[in-house]
């Protein structure tokens, strides 16, 4: 029932954004390689949790650091860990590509954050059905997220929509209509 629940959700505002980008945008196109993409990371990451690759290959990394924690914790701890300096690395350059001090930290902090929950969700062993369920939710939550990046990025366009919606050319035949009108009964309105 729960995911369920949360693949509903997921679904619904892949569906919302899709079609908002319809309605901004007008072109199918990156949509259609948007939830191509998004099935695509969705059968990746599903076989790989699955499969429990991740957590296998997070417990060889702990066992060669041979690090002096808890077992039952040591490979939760080194996969939060290490991914936590990635994303704090990758973070921070791209704060600096973006330019400023602010921009920096901020990219720092994100990409920690990131780092520890990327490498705490693949620190769990999963099983079949979790796996799957976790494959299906980050692939609509792709198709969902690219869009939406995608309009953030670019902006909306609201001559092109105002083109689009407002109905000029049966302004323009009313228009006539009406002055035909007149022309056939030039004593009434």
């Amino acid at each position: 029932m729960g995911w369920g629940i949360v693949h509903s959700v997921a679904l619904a505002a892949a569906v919302i954004v899709g079609c908002v980008w319809l309605i901004l945008t007008d072109r199918g196109g990156p949509l259609a390689r948007a939830i191509a993409f998004g099935i695509l990371v969705g059968i990746v990451v599903g076989v790989v949790l699955a499969l429990n690759l991740t957590n296998q290959a997070w417990s060889s990394v702990a066992d060669r650091l041979n690090v002096g924690i808890d077992p039952a914790w040591r490979i939760l701890a080194v996969a939060a860990g290490i991914s936590a300096i990635v994303g704090a690395v990758l973070g921070a350059l791209v704060g600096l590509v973006r330019g400023g001090a602010r921009s920096l930290v901020d990219g720092l902090v994100v990409g920690t954050l990131l780092g520890v929950i990327i490498g705490a969700l693949t620190a769990i062993t999963f099983g079949y059905q979790a796996g799957a369920g976790m494959g299906v939710l980050v692939g609509l939550l792709t198709i969902a997220l690219l869009p939406a990046t995608w309009l953030a990025r670019d902006g909306i366009d609201t001559d092109a929509i105002q083109a689009r919606f407002y109905p000029a050319r049966t302004i323009a035949s009313t228009k006539e209509t009406l002055e035909w009108l007149q022309q056939q009964n030039p004593t009434g309105r």
